[in-house]
């Protein structure tokens, strides 16, 4: 969950974007999910706009993907997965690249299933592994 507090708010920031969207220069993270840090960009005319946005859980992230691709003059441009990690009585932050973003359904399921992978190869998280075969999934990112 990402908590703000309103003596954090940047309201003159705030007046400069869309209706219903407000700035912060301060959030609190709760550890219990993982974060995305999406990097993405708009075309405005013939330059691309940058900006990074932090999504809550991978559902989030799912989303996103999925409006990006129904919009040509967006793209994504880079994913990290931030996680906090424990080793004893230290904890820290991980960040490991997203490289796809995949969904899925299976009926057992009552959600989506969303799939990471690194740039190994790898998930990245240990979901529920769904019975269907992997052609059921749709590759969210990147498109192609």
């Amino acid at each position: 969950m990402i908590i703000t507090d309103d003596r954090d708010a940047l309201n003159g920031m705030s007046q400069l974007l869309e209706p219903g969207v407000f700035a912060w220069k301060a959030v609190t993270l709760t550890h219990r999910e993982p974060y995305f840090l999406v990097s993405f960009s708009t075309k405005d005319g013939s330059v691309r706009l940058s900006q990074t946005s932090l999504l809550g859980n991978e559902f989030d992230l799912a989303n996103f993907c999925a409006a990006v691709a129904n919009f040509p003059d967006h793209q994504i441009d880079d994913i990290a997965q931030l996680s906090r990690q424990a080793q004893g009585k230290n904890e820290f932050w991980v960040v490991l690249k997203v490289c796809e973003v995949w969904t899925g359904s299976d009926q057992e399921f009552k959600y989506p299933i969303i799939r990471l992978i690194s740039n190994d190869g790898k998930p990245i998280q240990n979901g529920p592994k769904p019975k269907k075969p992997a052609e059921k999934f749709k590759k969210l990112f990147p498109i192609i």
